[in-house]
């Protein structure tokens, strides 16, 4: 797609509104409240939702603003893992050939909950903090019997609930890098892609958490070590198109594990195009005109 005059904000705001707009027909819809369904859909209904919302944010964000890059890097990455987490779980199958392999990872994410929860009551109890007021203390005896269970249920699975080490902070105990590198070892033809990603969600990091490389930034100051950056404005519609861009593999997933509606055709039949467009503006920011 040719932009002769540079790529526009505008533009972009313009079409990812659009996107947005047709994502509401499937946010009015709550198949898991509605009706019995299974994990799959449980899970991309869930994810879908919440990465909506994701994407909102960044828009009100950066929305005429420069100085929010670090802030929709954060949210973006979030998307990220979402996104390319359920990638993963959705494409185990053709991945390892192995018949059950989506439905054990499904299962697996599921299963977590109590082992995530157990690891909330370990944390209010290192750091002496009262369980009244959140659920916690009329809670805690099933979350302690349920995460036990989860965790005998995972002992002997070569990646473990707990070990020496303590309980596991995710619930596919690898990192999103395993991620990237297995899906780059699956979907050779998508490696530009996934490499893309990569680099962006390492940027991203950049801003999270207490980190000394995001504070030092923050200075302004020089810096003994650089590194390669580019314009804000254009790293703050880098963040939001690349969310845009997972949104669309969180829609696609939808559409497939969601039973359809007959108001939806018109967002599948624009999809492609949708996301075609998306993957253009990336080659463009550079030329970003404000």
């Amino acid at each position: 797609m040719a932009h002769a005059d540079g790529l526009k904000e505008e533009t972009i705001h313009k079409s990812i509104d659009t996107f947005m707009d047709l994502c509401e027909i499937l946010d009015a819809e709550h198949p898991s409240v509605q009706g019995n369904v299974g994990r799959a859909t449980q899970l991309i209904e869930g994810i879908f939702r919440r990465n909506l919302k994701r994407l909102k944010a960044i828009h009100l964000l950066i929305n005429g603003q420069e100085d929010f890059v670090g802030p929709s890097q954060e949210i973006m990455r979030n998307m990220v893992e979402d996104a390319l987490s359920v990638e993963y779980i959705f494409t185990g199958f053709e991945r390892t050939k192995n018949e059950f392999e989506t439905e054990e990872l499904l299962e697996r994410f599921f299963d977590f909950r109590w082992v995530q929860l157990k690891a909330d009551l370990e944390f209010y109890k290192i750091a002496e903090l009262s369980l009244e007021g959140d659920g916690f203390a009329v809670q805690a005896k099933e979350i302690d019997q349920r995460s036990d269970k989860m965790i005998k249920k995972y002992a002997k699975k070569s990646r473990p609930f707990k070990d020496k080490s303590g309980l596991a902070h995710s619930w596919l105990r690898k990192g999103l890098e395993d991620i990237i590198k297995e899906l780059r070892a699956y979907e050779k033809d998508d490696d530009e892609r996934l490499g893309l990603i990569g680099r962006v969600y390492v940027q991203a990091n950049r801003h999270t958490h207490f980190n000394p490389q995001a504070v030092i930034k923050a200075l302004g100051v020089e810096d003994d070590l650089y590194f390669h950056e580019t314009d804000p404005r254009v790293q703050c519609y880098e963040s939001y198109v690349i969310g845009a861009l997972c949104m669309c593999w969180l829609t696609w997933a939808y559409l497939d594990n969601v039973p359809p509606k007959p108001e939806w055709d018109v967002l599948e039949e624009r999809l492609d195009e949708i996301e075609d467009t998306f993957v253009d503006f990336i080659s463009h920011l550079a030329e970003l005109h404000y």
